[in-house]
């Protein structure tokens, strides 16, 4: 293993564990502690790790920060999500968008058409209604109090179909849904025979910027392929999210490994 190689992997453990000393780190990375120590010196040298003089234990120093933030500024997240976009597509067949919000609507900024006829004609720049859409649904349930309070008395709840939720309080119990669940659901809420599934896209800070979803004809959506078919896009959502510098934490990877999908996807087989 070269010194660089080294190096690195000592940075992405400092990373998943906040600090450590050299035996913790050697432990972990299967390295021997003298060769841990003198390249933990190194990178101490070049200012990306810290010790502390108590504890002697190392920890990120401010100079990784200053790294990231220089490369997420130029990071273009429609660039970032095409190849989820593309393999979500391919995988379930559905069309796939992106979409952030934008006061009471959300703006799809990309998509991945799919095949079928009944796809969605929503392309780049279109605007979705907040409460009748999976992606519009997300992106509120991960919004703080104050502003989705806002967002909520300011929304018209306009009846676009006779499954379109027409209340403040409807849309809160669903909402803490989303939150518990992770993902939205729309069952034909904005289009009739269309339904859709939504996850939430984070940045590197834990803030939802963004949503990503699949939506295709109610025949083929069930509400009982709903958790297979969200796992998909939970799983390009959580791509992007890492792209993007979000990294899922400590306490959660403890707790739920299973939930914490791979950067691949698996292909959806069910309804097709």
């Amino acid at each position: 293993m070269s010194v660089l190689t080294r190096g690195l992997t000592l940075l992405d453990s400092l990373a998943d564990l906040g600090e450590a000393g050299v035996a913790e780190l050697s432990r972990r990375v299967g390295i021997d502690p003298s060769q841990v120590h003198r390249a933990l010196r190194v990178l101490q040298q070049g200012a990306y790790v810290e010790q502390d003089p108590r504890t002697k234990k190392y920890r990120l120093s401010s100079r990784v920060v200053e790294l990231a933030s220089s490369y997420l500024r130029r990071v273009d997240i429609r660039i970032e999500a095409r190849p989820a976009l593309v393999q979500l597509q391919e995988l379930t067949s559905h069309t796939a968008h992106l979409a952030i919000l934008s006061r009471h609507y959300s703006v799809v900024i990309d998509h991945e058409r799919g095949p079928s006829a009944n796809s969605l004609d929503i392309v780049m720049g279109d605007l979705a209604p907040l409460h009748a859409t999976a992606l519009g649904k997300v992106l509120l349930a991960y919004l703080d109090n104050a502003s989705l309070e806002q967002v909520l008395t300011e929304l018209e709840y306009a009846p676009l179909t006779t499954h379109t939720m027409l209340s403040a309080s409807d849309l809160r119990v669903q909402l803490r849904d989303i939150q518990a669940r992770g993902y939205a659901t729309d069952q034909e809420e904005a289009y009739r025979g269309v339904c859709c599934v939504a996850a939430p896209v984070f940045n590197w800070t834990g803030k939802v910027i963004a949503a990503m979803s699949i939506s295709g004809p109610s025949w083929a959506i069930e509400p009982t392929l709903f958790p297979a078919i969200a796992q998909q896009v939970l799983t390009a959502a959580d791509t992007l999210s890492r792209r993007l510098g979000y990294r899922v934490p400590r306490a959660i990877m403890s707790v739920a490994p299973q939930g914490l999908p791979d950067e691949s996807l698996t292909p959806l087989h069910a309804g097709h």
